[in-house]
């Protein structure tokens, strides 16, 4: 099974100076101190603490690649004044860029819904700081973003065999076996994804535990030859086989998924296909 991934190495950093940054610099030149040539291009970097304005000293520490050290700068109150005026000519600024980012999809297709909710996340910020995973029913695709939503792959998937976004009350206290096909469902919503095992001990993503739902390879045995059949199909019906569950390849899984998800958690965006995409995340358009 072929999937793309792009891998982007964008600094973590704004090109825009944050006004922490900002007001830094503007104390440090008033400042009793001065800072050495070694120490000023990691300013920016070291400054991680914000210090209360009230307090004599603040202090920084070098990330520097011989020895850290440690340096104490004194505020002056002309260095307090220049503090709150780059905290008022800045912040709008910076507010809007906020605002302004979106996700980046390289070169990969995708739906309008899939953009709408990627953008979303990226601008609220909803996923903490976590990568996070859009599934896009309609087409059976799965999304995968780093935290900064920039696109890492995309895969074809196969889903529950029963059209719909909700889940059955208790259907996760049944047997396997008792399912019924009209309840076999993916469940539309936001989830933390979360690294777990099956009742067999292969790995798993938790999307809800409670119902039974997670992301896993295609299950081993007779059906396996059929199912990886199916995910290379062109015809969407195809791949709606599961019982809720979302089926990725062993080599997406391991590739792709257990490194970013074995050892922290994430956020799962599965869209709805019975309902308006807006609406039911309550994104404002």
């Amino acid at each position: 099974m072929k999937y793309s991934a792009t891998s982007s190495r964008a600094p973590l950093l704004s090109s825009r100076t944050p006004v922490r940054d900002l007001s830094l610099y503007f104390s440090l030149l008033t400042s009793h101190s001065v800072l050495s040539t070694q120490h000023s291009s990691v300013v920016k970097k070291a400054f991680k603490a914000n210090c209360p304005l009230p307090t004599a000293s603040c202090q920084l520490i070098s990330l520097g690649p011989k020895k850290s050290r440690t340096r104490f700068f004194r505020h002056t109150p002309l260095s307090l004044l220049l503090i709150l005026l780059s905290l008022t000519i800045f912040s709008p600024s910076v507010e809007k860029e906020e605002r302004g980012k979106n996700a980046f999809f390289a070169s990969e297709k995708k739906s309008d819904d899939v953009l709408l909710v990627a953008d979303w996340v990226v601008r609220s910020m909803d996923n903490h700081g976590m990568p996070f995973v859009i599934v896009d029913k309609k087409s059976a695709k799965l999304f995968v973003f780093d935290i900064e939503g920039r696109i890492l792959a995309v895969t074809s998937v196969l889903l529950g065999l029963a059209i719909g976004d909700m889940t059955t009350p208790g259907i996760g206290n049944l047997k396997l076996s008792e399912i019924l096909p009209k309840d076999r469902t993916t469940a539309a919503g936001r989830f933390l994804l979360r690294h777990g095992l099956n009742l067999d001990g292969g790995k798993v993503l938790w999307i809800d535990f409670e119902s039974g739902l997670a992301i896993h390879t295609i299950p081993a045995g007779k059906s396996e030859a059929s199912r990886l059949k199916r995910l290379q199909s062109n015809n969407l019906k195809d791949r709606r086989v599961t019982l809720g569950c979302v089926n990725v390849t062993r080599e997406f899984y391991r590739t792709i998924l257990s490194p970013l998800f074995d050892n922290a958690n994430g956020y799962i965006y599965i869209l709805p296909e019975t309902m308006q995409t807006a609406s039911f995340f309550g994104i404002s358009r």
